[in-house]
């Protein structure tokens, strides 16, 4: 009963405070946590090098955002690949990077060889986690010409857009040949096929898929479907080789690189349609 009571309040207090209050007043909460977090050393962020007994919770895991740079367990493992396994940040590349992630970004654009452009299409309402883009731009109509990027990222994206196939031949096209997409989805081990239903209401989707804004839950399939659009995919369990626990990883997650080979055409779309 007291659960019943308390969720609609907040929801109440949250549209009297208005988003930037109550943004406001879970930066200071995050602050005064943090501090607290800080009296000892049992985990380690590698994007800003600050310590803590533990990260803050988040969603359904409790140690897992650094009050510091903000960043997630999924963040920090990316962060790592990217940094020890593919040189990203010691490489001269031109990145296109949707839904740019805070921590991620403010890294990425310390490094002056890197040419960085962001895009995001919900500019309406930025996530904590994430910062304004460059550009306001969907997935499935990338404004900028053929073979135009070293690399592209979409972390978390994919679940919300209608036609992700068209999205994944759109990442395809941008590319340049030799280059690479990171495209990391909430993957259910448990199916063996992506669940989705155009039909389904709000709702349903958040009954579904956790979230009312997502479209699709995706299961083993997904690699079938990067592979459809063209790229070479390699799947990377790349958390074995870290201290799991000293960063608070998802000793579960792993990462697809979507890879473009040298020689390869980009794929032709129509013209209208899409998402």
């Amino acid at each position: 009963m007291q659960g019943k009571v308390d969720r609609p309040m907040k929801r109440h207090l949250k549209r009297l405070l208005g988003p930037r209050v109550c943004r406001g007043l879970r930066g200071a909460q995050r602050t005064l946590l943090g501090l607290w977090y800080r009296c000892g050393n049992r985990v380690e962020c590698p994007i800003c090098g600050h310590r803590f007994s533990r990260f803050l919770p988040f969603g359904g895991r409790g140690n897992d955002w650094c009050p510091s740079c903000l960043s997630l367990g999924r963040h920090r493992l990316l962060y790592l690949f990217l940094r020890d396994r593919m040189a990203f940040f010691q490489s001269r590349l031109r990145v296109l990077h949707f839904a740019p992630e805070r921590c991620l970004a403010r890294e990425i654009r310390r490094h002056p060889a890197i040419e960085y452009v962001t895009a995001d299409l919900m500019v309406s309402f930025i996530h904590e986690l994430c910062e304004a883009p460059d550009l306001v731009m969907s997935i499935t109509h990338i404004g900028f010409g053929d073979e135009a990027f070293d690399v592209v990222i979409a972390n978390h994206v994919l679940e919300q857009v209608e036609d992700d196939r068209r999205a994944l031949r759109e990442v395809h096209r941008v590319l340049r040949p030799g280059g690479y997409a990171i495209l990391q989805v909430d993957v259910d081990r448990r199916r063996e096929s992506t669940l989705e239903d155009p039909g389904f209401s709000p709702e349903e989707r958040a009954r579904h898929f956790g979230f009312s804004d997502e479209v699709r839950l995706y299961g083993l399939d997904y690699r079938n479907r990067l592979e459809a659009a063209g790229f070479a995919v390699e799947v990377e369990d790349y958390v074995r080789q870290l201290d799991a626990a000293r960063h608070a990883l998802d000793e579960d997650e792993v990462i697809y690189v979507c890879r473009r080979h040298p020689g390869t055409h980009a794929q032709a779309l129509p013209l209208g349609g899409g998402s």
